[in-house]
This record gives C-alpha cells, sequence and structure tokens, in this order.
C-alpha cells in the first residue's frame, strides 16, 4: 500500500492548534497514493502497472498478466471465408475484486457482450473453424472470467514448462484465453478492454427514490466510494472503518448517514438518492484519493469536512428533494461574538467582480454512449436570469468524468453557475470560543453587527482555525437558500 497523508489534514477542529476544512474547498494539500503495482509474471506482460480500482459500471483497460504467441491459424470466417488468425494465450488483469461481474469484451469502440444465460462471449465460436463476427477479437475457446473473489484458480493452461507461473491470483478480476485470437495475422494482440460492472454496483431501482429510466442502471452510490476510498486497507487510506467513539452511530471514520444536525433525513446517502446520482470510475494510474474524492463531492454538491478525528461529507443543497431535508437552522453571531480590537473593520467582505462571474459553467461527464470510447461529452445549463442582464458568460470547462447521465451533468452546470452569479461575497471575521468550538465547515451563520450595518447576513463556513489566542479566524461565504 502507497498512501501517504501529505498534508491532507486530519485534524480535530475542536482542538488546541486545529483546524477545520473541506477537501472541496482547494486547502492542503494530500497526495494519498491509491493502487498498489501489480507485479508481471512474465517478460512478456507489464511491470510495475498499478491495478485497476473499479466503481460503477466502466470500460476498464486490461493488464497483462501473460502473454504468449502461439500461431496463425487459417480459419473461416463467418462460417465461410477463410481468413488467417493469429492467436495468443493471453490474461488479463480488470481490477482488484470483488467486482460484481464482466459484461463483454470491447474491441475498436464496440461491445461484443456476455450472454447472461451462460457467461460466454455472444462472437465466441463453439469449434476451432466457426467464427460468429468477422470484425473482432475472436477466441478459439470460452475464455474463462473471475470477479476477483478469492475463488480463482491457478490457469492448467499453462505448459509444464511455466508451471512457476501458475499463480491463482484470487483478488484480481480477470479474463483469461488459450486462444486470443486477432484476424490479419498481425502478431499484435491490441488494447483489450471489457465493460466490467465493479464495486458497489447496484440496481438504480433498488434505493428508495423513484428512479427514472435515464438513470445508469448499474453504477455506485457516491457515499459508498467515499468510503471505500478512505477505509479499505488494501488499495486505499486504511483508516477505521468501526471501532471508533460514536458520533450519530457512527463509528467509522467516514460519515455519510447523517447530517449536521445528526439526522438521516439531511444526509449525504440521502442526498444522493432523492437526486437520484450514481457515479462511476476507474482508478487505472497511481492517483490521489483528496483529488478523487473532491471531484465526487464536487459532482454531488457537497463538502467533506476532518473534524473530531472523522471525516463528515455534507450536502450544500438547501432545499428539499424527496425524503431528504436540508439543515437550514443558522447560529445568530452578533456583536460581542466577534473579536474585534477597535482598529479596522471587525467583518471583512470581498466581493468577486460581476466580470468575474460566470453564468455558463460547462460540465464534461461520461455519456452512456462513451461507455467504450472514453470519450467525455460537455454540457451546460445556463442561469438565464443573469445571462438576460449581463449577457452569456461562459466560465472554464468542469471536468466530472465520475457523472454518467446528461441530467446530472446539467444539474450540476447550474448549481455552479447559480453560485458563481450570485454568491459573490466571501466573509471574514473571528470568533470568540463561545461559538468558534462548536462550529465547522457547512454551518450556517446569520450575522448582525450594528457597526458593519448587517442584520441576519446568511453565510455559509468554508474554514474555520484556532489562533493562538484560542480565538477562532472564519472564512465564510455569502448565502441564500432555495
Amino acid at each position: 500500500m502507497n498512501w501517504t497523508l501529505n498534508g491532507w489534514p486530519v485534524t480535530d477542529g475542536g482542538g488546541s492548534g486545529g483546524g477545520a476544512g473541506p477537501v472541496s474547498g482547494g486547502g492542503g494539500g494530500g497526495r494519498g497514493g491509491i493502487n498498489p503495482v501489480l507485479p508481471a509474471t512474465n517478460p512478456s506482460a507489464s511491470y510495475d502497472l498499478p491495478y485497476p480500482i473499479v466503481y460503477g459500471t466502466v470500460a476498464v483497460t486490461g493488464i497483462p498478466l501473460w502473454l504468449r504467441g502461439q500461431a496463425n491459424l487459417t480459419v473461416a470466417l463467418d462460417g465461410a471465408n477463410p481468413a488467417i488468425v493469429w492467436t495468443a494465450e493471453v490474461q488479463y488483469c480488470f481490477g482488484y475484486g470483488p467486482v460484481t461481474g464482466f459484461l463483454g469484451i470491447i474491441y475498436e469502440k464496440r461491445l461484443y457482450a456476455l450472454a447472461a444465460a451462460t457467461g460466454v462471449v455472444d462472437w465466441k465460436f463453439l469449434s476451432a473453424i466457426d467464427y460468429t463476427d468477422a470484425g473482432g477479437p475472436h477466441i478459439l475457446n470460452p475464455p474463462e472470467f473471475f470477479v476477483g473473489d478469492g475463488s480463482t484458480t491457478a490457469w492448467s493452461w499453462y505448459a509444464l514448462s511455466d508451471i512457476s507461473q501458475r499463480i491463482p491470483w484470487p483478488m484480481l478480476a480477470i479474463m483469461r484465453s488459450k486462444y486470443f485470437g486477432v484476424p490479419g495475422g498481425s502478431g499484435t494482440i491490441p488494447t483489450v478492454k471489457a465493460l466490467v460492472r465493479g464495486k458497489f454496483a447496484t440496481h438504480a431501482n433498488s434505493g428508495t427514490a423513484a428512479r427514472p429510466s435515464i438513470v445508469p442502471a448499474w453504477d455506485a452510490a457516491p457515499g459508498d466510494v467515499i468510503r471505500d476510498l478512505l477505509e479499505n486497507a488494501t488499495y486505499g487510506m486504511g483508516l477505521p472503518s468501526s471501532g471508533l467513539p460514536s458520533i450519530n452511530g457512527a463509528t467509522g471514520t467516514v460519515i455519510t448517514a447523517t447530517g449536521s444536525d445528526g439526522n438521516a433525513a439531511s444526509s449525504y446517502d440521502r442526498y444522493c438518492d432523492q437526486n437520484v446520482w450514481r457515479i462511476a470510475l476507474s482508478v487505472e494510474a497511481t492517483a490521489s484519493i483528496q483529488d478523487i474524492v473532491s471531484q465526487i463531492l464536487q459532482a454531488t454538491n457537497s463538502i467533506g469536512v476532518w473534524s473530531e478525528g472523522r471525516f463528515k461529507v455534507y450536502p450544500l443543497g438547501d432545499t428539499q428533494v424527496g425524503t431528504y431535508t436540508p439543515v437550514t437552522a443558522a447560529t445568530a453571531l452578533g456583536d460581542d461574538d466577534f473579536v474585534w480590537n477597535g482598529s479596522g473593520d471587525p467583518i471583512l467582505c470581498r466581493r468577486t467582480a460581476f466580470s468575474d462571474c460566470y453564468n455558463v459553467i460547462p460540465v464534461q461527464y461520461s455519456a452512456d454512449t462513451a461507455l467504450w470510447d472514453a470519450e467525455l461529452a460537455p454540457t451546460e445549463a445556463m442561469n438565464v436570469a443573469n445571462s438576460s442582464t449581463f449577457g452569456v458568460r461562459r466560465g472554464s470547462t468542469v471536468s466530472l468524468p465520475c457523472i454518467r447521465t446528461v441530467r446530472h451533468a446539467n444539474q450540476i452546470s447550474a448549481i455552479l453557475a447559480a453560485r458563481s452569479c450570485f454568491l459573490r461575497g466571501v466573509f471574514e471575521f473571528v470568533l470568540s470560543p463561545r461559538h468558534g468550538a462548536l462550529l465547522e465547515p457547512g454551518d450556517l451563520v446569520a450575522m448582525t453587527h450594528s457597526l458593519m450595518g448587517l442584520s441576519s447576513q446568511l453565510a455559509r463556513i468554508e474554514q474555520i482555525d484556532e489562533d493562538e489566542m484560542g480565538n477562532y479566524r472564519v472564512q465564510a461565504r455569502e448565502w441564500q437558500l432555495g
């Protein structure tokens, strides 16, 4: 496991010298690595490549565990036309298991699906001279697929001279074939992809929300993915998944099942479920867990806060969605709560200029049609209220490949544009321990100050840090409910 924290704050917001900051806020420089490297089993395979970690349904590029050329065979394509096919022994890894299953092999942006009843590829020919499809790769014997649940057996096809290579790879998702062929006799095996139904891939109709047909049927709940990334001891951060002091019933490091008020109705899990937001991603290179989690949080309009030794995930959605009930209560702050030495203003405010606000922020997402060609599709939702006054102002495209539907991508695009146009003010102030010790990022405050002319000004805390005097320096963004 090649994971290090390297600055991603795992600190107690209420302790001396501690701080609490949202992952999505850009703070911290954590570069935790995911994916231990996969040792190769022979010189023809790939060395030192990290094995993929797959969530939801994703096209995954296979990592060769074993490649060895066999022969050029002359066979009948489509049952009639003879052709040369070069074949090889192949064994590919498509991820760390267990995955939920394999849906097929991808060749030149075409999916060759597995037959649901038999578990074999629908273009698999039944004998050495009968191909069912001349356009794709061919397998002369039924391929073997293993989901990596510990039951993978060593490959009996290895020759006696290769007996040392009979490694079972029990926890890897594997496809292997004795005769994997490519028309043309080129002697080159192409890049092999598989459509993999990965970790936490559950049917979209299994939750409590009504699921529109546009939702991918087999993708992952965001909370499950975040929890796995932080708590999995093999390829994730390895933080405790249980045994910690209970916070609202949660004894693991990651808290997604309850909101900041301690209720399930305001939780991140409920928010994603009721918005019908599922995600899918494949981590195929050593990557920063913080970067992956930050992408998921942005794709689900939420923040993650390190506080009390836990990673708490809070939605930023403040309107009722189905059975999701947002936390809208705000802590009232008055003149006596702000620490001020009489010089300057007790509350500083920076406001983004209109020229730097964007009413269109495109979002790139992984469209269903791009499952096997790995192309991101752009979409955008314009804020009509702002554009009718200031004209169209298009911001930089935000890439969120974990999003799988245009509906989801448009919702996030609209949220980002509205936030850019209407939540322009950022407040900075210092609080006494009376309130500062009890607040954390994501909390709402209502600021009233006679000198500043503020009356119940609503803001959401983005950053809070305890200083050397025991007071709390706060950065909060103006907020509008609804």
